[in-house]
Parts: structure tokens; C-alpha cells; sequence
């Protein structure tokens, strides 16, 4: 049990209110921090460090309690390492299955360090998801070039496409493998696909207007281009290639072939 003695000093009521800080900090209960703060925030707002107690405060008050979201140096590469612990843990055992021990076990960390980085295991995957999301910019970037050629196009986008779904494959699996339990994940799962369908549907259609690709069902061939991607993707990844194998640069020429040979039969 902790006591002050409210007539002492302020420096004995500012060593408390550090002990209460980083105690429960460390602790890692946002619930006990939210609580403690709001009892204590009266006394504590009479000292000098009103300023340095509000941001620390809200941060303790923030579902998913992280005081450092970003992290320097070695507070980042923790942050890192309890990520990548945690996906290889619930890829192959699943989110429940995974649990904070074995993370920290993983990491080389305490459950502590990771309930004082995420707050919660929920955090963790909201991290993942938040991981993917950071991959839209990357499709954008590869449909904003200026193409003339668009079987180019075609090309150098599946290529990145692949690649991003590749580099994100543990966080889409976890996601594939969780949706029955937390049906919110559909839309996480699906939104990766749907924005490069949806960017590569503007794209067709700007080729179209600058008089590089004829009439044609735009929306469907997008949606059936970036189809033969997923497709590639889960059969590498979820049945190891027992189906078949399919090189990158194959998958990339042929794709492209296909949707410019689609539009064009259309045309008959």
C-alpha cells in the first residue's frame, strides 16, 4: 500500500506521483491508470508539472495504453520484434493460442513490455491490421507513373501487387484464419484486394480516355485480374503449391495477357 501525507513537500508528492506513474505504467492496466489518474489529478494539478501529467494522463486513459506508440531506438526494435513474435505465434497456433506469454516468451520480453506497448493482445493484431493498411500507398504509388504501354502497366502492377500480398501473407492469414471468430476481420482481410481492384479500375479507364486500351468491362476484368493474384497467392501460401507451381514472372506476363486478350474479344 502507498500513502502521502498531502502537507508533506512537493518533492515527496512528486516522487509519489512518479512511483504511481511508472508502477502502473509498467503494470500495464489501463483500467487501474484510468482510475488512479482521475482520483489523483486534483492534487497532482496543484504541483508544477500540470503540463507533463495531462499528456501522460490521456495517454494512460487511450484504449490500447502505449506511452511510447513509436518508440526510439531500442523501444522501437522491442515494439518490432513483439510484432513479428506475435505473427509467427498466431499464424501457426492462431490469436488464441497465442497468448501474451508465448509472445513475450518469443520476444525475449515480459507480458508487461507488451501490455505497456499495445495494451492488450487485441492491440497486437490491431497493429497487424494497421500494417497491411500502410501497403495502400505502395499500389497507389505503382499506378500513378505515367504509362503509355498498358500491358507495362499491367505487368509492373501485379508485380508489386504480388509482392505486397507476399510480404503481408502472415498478417492476411491470420486474418483468414480468425474471421469466423471475429467477423470484424472480413473487412480488414478484404480491403488490401478491393483497393488494388478498385485503383486499377481507375487506371483502365484513365488508358481507356487516353486512347491506349479499347471499350470493355473494366470493373470485371479488375476484379478478375486481381483474383488471379489472390488465387496465386493462397495456393502458394495456404496449400504450399500442392496444386501447382507458378513462376512470378509467368504469373505476371500471363495475367497481363489474358485481361488485354479479354478486351479485345470483347470487341468481336
Amino acid at each position: 500500500m502507498l500513502y502521502i501525507n498531502v502537507e508533506s513537500g512537493e518533492a515527496d508528492q512528486l516522487r509519489f506521483m512518479k512511483a504511481v506513474i511508472y508502477f502502473f505504467c509498467f503494470d500495464g492496466s489501463a483500467f487501474i491508470c484510468k482510475q488512479v489518474f482521475t482520483v489523483m489529478r486534483p492534487l497532482w494539478y496543484n504541483l508544477h508539472v500540470s503540463k507533463y501529467l495531462h499528456v501522460v494522463g490521456e495517454r494512460m486513459m487511450t484504449k490500447g495504453t502505449n506511452l511510447f506508440p513509436d518508440g526510439k531506438g531500442e523501444e522501437r526494435e522491442t515494439r518490432q520484434r513483439i510484432l513479428d513474435a506475435a505473427r509467427r505465434l498466431m499464424a501457426q497456433k492462431g490469436y488464441v493460442g497465442a497468448t501474451t506469454r508465448l509472445i513475450a516468451s518469443a520476444a525475449g520480453v515480459n507480458e508487461v513490455t507488451i501490455f505497456r506497448h499495445f495494451g492488450s493482445k487485441e492491440g497486437i493484431l490491431d497493429a497487424m491490421v494497421a500494417e497491411m493498411e500502410a501497403a495502400f500507398p505502395v499500389l497507389q504509388q505503382s499506378l500513378a507513373q505515367s504509362y503509355t504501354d498498358p500491358r507495362e502497366m499491367l505487368i509492373r502492377f501485379g508485380r508489386t501487387f504480388f509482392q505486397v500480398l507476399c510480404e503481408q501473407r502472415e498478417n492476411l492469414m491470420i486474418c483468414l484464419v480468425e474471421v469466423p471468430n471475429r467477423p470484424e476481420l472480413v473487412g480488414h482481410f478484404s480491403r488490401l484486394p478491393f483497393a488494388a481492384a478498385s485503383g486499377l479500375l481507375a487506371k483502365l479507364e484513365e488508358m481507356h480516355r487516353e486512347g491506349w486500351l479499347p471499350p470493355g468491362d473494366f470493373a470485371v476484368a479488375a476484379h478478375m485480374y486481381i483474383s488471379s493474384y489472390f488465387y496465386a497467392f493462397m495456393v502458394r501460401y495456404r496449400l504450399n503449391n500442392q496444386l501447382y507451381e507458378v513462376g512470378d514472372e509467368r504469373l505476371y506476363e500471363t495475367a497481363a495477357d489474358l485481361l488485354l486478350n479479354g478486351l479485345t474479344a470483347g470487341r468481336k
